[in-house]
């Protein structure tokens, strides 16, 4: 369970998540740009760096830990996420870190500090999948007329049928401009 606080960082008083410095670590950009460095946040025990580091180089040829270019940049960030640990993002003068990690949310977490208090750090994280509709059970009828078989070809879309929505809830589709029959040409 993630610890909550609510604490003013700039917009007010809201509530921020509490990034555990135990499993994070910070990622920052060289001062040339073409590389990453992530760098552990807290101590961690000698068994497990050295076990850290010898998957990082068989992973990335890279004999430091944390060390990568930035064409691996994502696939590094998740090497990271898989083994437990936060990707708190650190100096970021040229702010290309929402270029480089598109596919991730950035979200501000508080970061407490030695001397009592907290201030904001971002921290990267793989947005949730989104859901997506299952036939529960297909049909082959369909209703309504066909427009256009040429731009019904290009679409894809579910069988006909029983289908559970993104929600959770169950519903019917039996629409030809909403369905698509497998096999059959005369019903595409």
């Amino acid at each position: 369970m993630t610890k909550k606080v609510k604490i003013d960082l700039g917009g007010g008083l809201k509530e921020y998540d509490v990034l555990d410095v135990k499993k994070a670590v910070e990622l920052y950009v060289s001062e040339m740009q073409k590389e990453l460095r992530f760098n552990l946040m807290s101590y961690v025990p000698r068994e497990e760096f050295d076990r850290l580091r010898k998957e990082w180089h068989e992973k990335f040829g890279e004999k430091y830990l944390g060390k990568t270019q930035l064409e691996k940049a994502e696939e590094a960030a998740e090497f990271w996420m898989k083994k437990g640990y936060k990707v708190s993002i650190g100096r970021d003068p040229w702010n290309i870190m929402p270029k480089i990690f598109k596919g991730f949310e950035i979200k501000v977490y508080a970061l407490p500090r030695k001397s009592g208090g907290y201030f904001w750090t971002k921290v990267l994280e793989k947005p949730a999948k989104k859901a997506t509709p299952v036939v529960l059970k297909a049909s082959t009828r369909q209703t309504g007329k066909r427009k256009s078989l040429k731009r019904d070809k290009k679409r894809k879309a579910l069988p006909p049928g029983k289908r559970k929505s993104k929600t959770g809830k169950i519903y019917y589709e039996y629409r030809r401009n909403r369905s698509d029959v497998k096999k059959k040409i005369g019903w595409i």
